[in-house]
């Protein structure tokens, strides 16, 4: 079901990750998988040119006919993720069942529906915010221009100033509140402040962050007496 899919960031640095066929398709998610640290295999009678260029000595080809069920079961058996990426439909299907039902993660480069794993289209701004963005296979064209257009809506001044204090604030409430529940309160608190956001919207960062050191210590003093009270199992 389409409803059943969850957004996820995963780190998949030491993950093995078996791309069966060294096509086009193939040769990119093998890139993209390398490149972040991944141990990765591909699987195929023949590779295309260049594959692994973008992450030397990270990629490990392995020449073998996926038609043969043996083969394709060594393949599916050895990775953690299974990207299915052979130009012949009836072994894509069949990777999928055997990966499937071993439990194993599986991405599907031409049919998203045969695996549980969708590779989305993604983006950073330049003060580090990460979007991905999938329209799980309906059109690819239209969201990554739907994608570059949020990047360019949101990689702005006060996007940037919000994220930076915001970010210096949680920072100072971990080092310096222990109670868990003291601190996701002020931060949220925090988040809503005019006196806050004023600066924000002035792009004065350090203020910002001033005032919201300023509104912690009157919090702090105003309910001293209240927060010693409290007990958290």
């Amino acid at each position: 079901m389409e409803d059943s899919w969850l957004p996820l960031f995963v780190r998949v640095e030491g993950w093995k990750v078996a791309v069966l066929g060294g096509g086009t398709a193939g040769s990119r998610r093998a890139s993209l998988f390398a490149c972040k640290g991944a141990r990765v295999r591909v699987y195929a009678k023949s590779f295309a040119p260049g594959i692994g260029e973008e992450c030397p000595g990270k990629i490990e080809l392995i020449e073998v006919d996926l038609e043969d069920t043996g083969n394709l079961e060594d393949a599916v058996n050895w990775g953690d993720l299974i990207v299915i990426a052979t130009s012949n439909p009836k072994v894509n299907r069949l990777a999928s069942v055997m990966a499937l039902e071993r439990g194993k993660l599986v991405n599907s480069a031409a049919d998203y529906s045969l695996g549980n794993v969708i590779v989305p289209f993604r983006a950073e701004t330049s003060y580090g915010l990460k979007i991905a963005v999938t329209s799980l296979g309906k059109t690819g064209i239209a969201t990554r221009k739907i994608l570059e257009d949020i990047i360019k809506i949101i990689d702005n001044e006060y996007y940037k100033t919000l994220f930076r204090v915001m970010a210096r604030i949680k920072d100072w409430l971990k080092n310096n509140i222990k109670d868990y529940k003291l601190r996701y309160n002020l931060y949220f608190i925090l988040g809503e402040s005019p006196r806050v956001l004023q600066y924000i919207n002035r792009g004065e960062e350090d203020k910002a962050f001033e005032e919201a050191l300023k509104i912690i210590n009157e919090y702090l003093t105003d309910n001293s007496e209240s927060l010693k009270r409290r007990r958290y199992p």
